[in-house]
């Protein structure tokens, strides 16, 4: 059984935890070749460090901005002040007051009290707000979402600005590619919407009365999930990332050891962009999905690529045709992250994955196949063309026939009409 001395010491390691690194999604621990460092060079305090097969986070460091959970392509780094399921409340709450206007403000604009705090949701930096939630929120009935931040060239948090204006901008085009109005905005100072004088007389020691109540809460709800997660591995004080996940609420997708699984933000924004509109043949430069290029005269056919994919958008298939045996890599462009693993490990250079995506390729949700050979591409090629031109020669044959039935039925029915009218032809 656990002891209360064990209790503490996971509630303390808990409660000074912003972020849960799970090892096992991150593509620079999956691989040694990976050259992805999207966290590490967006982390304001240096608290990421990467290396080959290894990921680690100071926490004493940590801020707690949540950016490094906003560019994780696989979402090895999980938000944890606040989950996405506690900001979904905050956002929830806020639009109670707001009606389809939805309202963003970082910590520090927060802490001016400047404005009414049960109109807007607070995040410790807008960077820890996310074009899926955006999009949520959107197919949920806004109709308007700002982002205020102050003027982050003063904030000890500026290096996540670019993050901010990245989000709102990805945002503002996959919503324009789908026909939808809805546009996100940043401002600097709150909208007089939600300036409200009567803050500025707050009573301070209700406030911290309330702060306190706060933090007992928060201390109560850690001790709670430091108690299931002890009750889980037998006291162990030495916890993996999958019992915090389970302790945290949170569920791994998949086998950590293989792939990732299909991200639950990517997911979840591919569900939204699908119902925001109707399927507009535009392309979009973002960071999600992919757009993929094999140079087949380089290609050895080994298959790493599609064996290291973390979510299978990539994979080897070997199929025979007309007696030929054939292989080819199979490319589905709504489960690409972007990782860009499948060019890091190519020896051969062979594979390029571009951010300037068609939507019409994402929502076909059907792969396309890219032949590992040029011969073979050729002989497909051919293959398609004359598959298509027997389909067309069909096409033509069958229209034929129908005009000449409908040509001899029109002669029948002349002849007819013919003899009716002239009595003396037989």
């Amino acid at each position: 059984m656990a002891n209360l001395n064990d209790i503490m010491t996971l509630a303390d390691s808990l409660g000074e935890q912003r972020v849960l690194v799970v090892k096992d999604r991150c593509t620079c621990v999956k691989n040694r070749h990976s050259t992805c460092s999207r966290c590490e060079d967006i982390c304001p305090t240096g608290a990421i460090t990467l290396g080959p097969n290894r990921v680690e986070l100071m926490s004493a460091q940590c801020e707690g901005c949540g950016a490094c959970t906003t560019v994780c392509p696989t979402e090895a780094l999980v938000p944890l002040d606040p989950t996405d399921a506690e900001l979904r409340q905050r956002v929830a709450a806020a639009r109670k007051a707001t009606g389809s206007t939805l309202y963003f403000a970082c910590a520090r604009m927060h802490a001016k009290q400047l404005a009414d705090p049960s109109r807007y949701a607070v995040v410790p930096c807008l960077a820890r707000v996310e074009e899926s939630l955006l999009m949520e929120q959107i197919l949920d009935g806004v109709d308007r979402v700002v982002l205020i931040d102050g003027n982050c060239s003063n904030c000890k948090l500026q290096v996540c600005g670019p993050i901010v204006q990245m989000v709102a901008s990805t945002t503002n085009d996959l919503l324009a590619a789908r026909g939808n109005d809805v546009r996100v905005e940043r401002v600097s100072a709150f909208p007089d919407e939600l300036v409200d004088a009567s803050q500025q007389e707050m009573d301070l020691g209700a406030e911290r009365r309330a702060a306190l109540l706060g933090s007992a809460q928060s201390v109560k709800g850690v001790m709670g999930k430091a108690i299931g997660a002890l009750a889980q591995i037998q006291a162990s004080k030495d916890s993996t990332s999958a019992t915090v996940l389970e302790a945290m609420g949170l569920t791994d997708r998949d086998d950590p050891a293989k792939h990732v699984g299909d991200p639950e933000r990517q997911v979840t924004l591919l569900d939204c962009l699908y119902e925001l509109g109707e399927n507009e043949d535009a392309q979009v430069v973002t960071r999600f999905f992919g757009a993929f290029a094999h140079d087949n005269v380089k290609c050895r056919k080994c298959g790493v690529c599609a064996r290291v994919c973390p979510t299978d958008a990539l994979k080897q298939v070997r199929y025979r045709k007309n007696g030929i045996s054939r292989v080819s890599l199979e490319f589905s462009a709504s489960e690409c992250l972007q990782c860009h693993l499948c060019e890091d490990i190519c020896f051969r250079s062979c594979i390029t994955v571009s951010p300037l995506v068609s939507l019409a390729d994402v929502f076909s949700f059907d792969p396309v196949r890219f032949p590992c050979s040029p011969a073979q591409a050729k002989a497909e090629a051919e293959e398609a063309a004359a598959e298509a031109a027997a389909a067309a020669g069909e096409s033509t044959s069958a229209e034929g026939s129908a005009a000449k039935a409908e040509a001899e039925v029109a002669a029948v029915g002349s002849s007819a009409e013919v003899a009716a009218a002239d009595p003396a032809v037989d």
